[in-house]
């Protein structure tokens, strides 16, 4: 399959589709393929992934794998600060240099800052000044946002987690675009009593507002700007983008200062913007809040794998079923599902009725499934099929020479699921509920984008 679209869209394909097997990573055994000309044998899964518990992610959100562009040129934000300040320094902003580009694995975030009615009824108490139950709590030090976010199964996000998510989709200044405008985040405006103030401006509150008072961003979080800032996991190191890593960067190893993101509800209009980087040191303020973060089904433990790097889907022609040869070729600007598989492998059955749901509800559209099948015995296809019900479009590789040699595959079932441009977006080994309302949504969004 050739590559015919703009680096943009194969990784808008990519951060999308990192998303999708999600919910559901496999607790079911694979099957192993053995070396040729030896009889094939069950394999259990010696690692099963955990499921994550529905009320675990409960009022998250799932920020899709991708890269992102993090950072801004010192000077835009000195520019911006002089639109709504009256004292402004250009070396306020080079920490935030240079500009870079960073994968960030799937994670979930939290759609609000943490309130003081949820604080409170975990830790027992609410150290905030501004008191509300549905008010972002405050006055908490990073090892207390550190403990409540691990007391709920959750952990406080990176900094470079943090960006992704505020960035809600777009590279603009603001979550919202590139101008400040009233009624968008909770910052110094005419009603507050700081220096900082922008006359020009009402957001209706002169401390702390109710999280989500404002739109969400892209990705439907609130307050990713203003309010108040966030705690984030990283130590803070001025000169960390320098020499940041290419993929989940996690912070300096060690520091005096932890990082801060979001800006407050005691900020000016210009410490709104995405990229803007600040620190303290552990105490209680009350314009510091925070939110928690989650890995992604996706993560280390879920036993998912994604390339991490750009690869194509091996070339492959094989004969369908009907007798008609089929090469991945002929699929080339379509989605395209493939899954290896056996009669004889117990898991390959256990996902079958889900992936004729999915074939049937995709029919027709930019989406094509082919399930390669490695039987030597090609004539206990056809039953098989009839005996479950089975329609979509059904491959022989009955020497496994595409799954073994082209593919890599050392299990059964395998799923490569392969992009409009060609690229590998996922794999899967171990079957998998391939019909959830999750998958159905990403599958959706892949095939209606270009």
């Amino acid at each position: 399959m050739r590559k015919h679209l703009s680096t943009l869209s194969s990784r808008y394909f990519l951060s999308f589709v990192v998303s999708f097997l999600l919910l559901v990573p496999s607790i079911l055994s694979g099957s192993e393929l053995p070396p040729a000309g030896e009889q094939y044998a069950a394999l259990a899964d010696p690692n099963p992934a955990p499921v994550k518990k529905t009320k675990l992610t409960e009022d998250m959100v799932l920020i899709p794998a991708g890269d992102f562009t993090a950072g801004m040129d010192p000077d835009t934000g000195y520019q911006e600060c002089l639109k709504h300040a009256k004292s402004c320094e250009p070396e306020w902003y080079r920490h935030e240099a240079p500009v870079h580009e960073v994968w960030i694995d799937a994670f979930y975030m939290d759609k609000y800052e943490v309130t003081q009615e949820k604080y409170e009824r975990i830790i027992g108490k609410n150290p905030s000044r501004y008191k509300g139950a549905n008010l972002p709590v405050e006055k908490v030090n990073w090892p207390e946002a550190n403990e409540y976010c691990g007391k709920v199964g959750k952990r406080l996000p990176t900094e470079a987690e943090w960006e992704k998510a505020a960035r809600g989709k777009v590279n603009t200044i603001y979550p919202w675009g590139n101008e400040v405008e009233s009624h968008k985040a909770n910052f110094c405006d005419v009603n507050c009593k700081n220096y900082a103030k922008a006359h020009q401006f009402d957001d209706g509150y002169k401390t702390t507002a109710p999280v989500g008072s404002y739109p969400p961003n892209g990705y439907g979080l609130h307050d990713m700007a203003g309010n108040v800032w966030e705690w984030v996991s990283d130590w803070y190191n001025k000169n960390y983008y320098q020499n940041v890593p290419r993929r989940n960067p996690k912070g300096p190893v060690k520091g005096h200062r932890r990082a801060i993101r979001g800006g407050s509800f005691g900020n000016n209009a210009s410490g709104m913007r995405i990229a803007g980087r600040s620190w303290a040191h552990n105490t209680r303020v009350s314009r510091r809040g925070f939110r928690c973060a989650l890995d992604g089904p996706l993560g280390p433990s879920s036993g998912m794998e994604y390339p991490e790097k750009n690869f194509f889907a091996p070339a492959f022609d094989l004969w369908s079923l009907g007798g008609e040869k089929i090469q991945l070729f002929d699929y080339r600007g379509k989605v395209v599902f493939i899954n290896f598989w056996a009669t004889w492998c117990v898991p390959c059955k256990t996902e079958m009725a889900s992936m004729e749901k999915l074939y049937r509800q995709f029919k027709g559209l930019d989406f094509e499934m082919l399930a390669i099948s490695v039987d030597q015995d090609t004539s206990l296809i056809k039953p098989y099929l009839k005996e479950y019900n089975l329609t979509f479009p059904v491959l022989l590789d009955p020497g496994s020479k595409v799954a073994r040699k082209k593919y890599k595959t050392a299990g059964l079932p395998n799923t490569f699921i392969v992009g409009k441009d060609g690229i590998i977006l996922h794999k899967a080994l171990g079957a998998r509920d391939w019909d959830t309302e999750e998958l159905v949504r990403v599958f959706e969004q892949l095939t209606l984008d270009n």
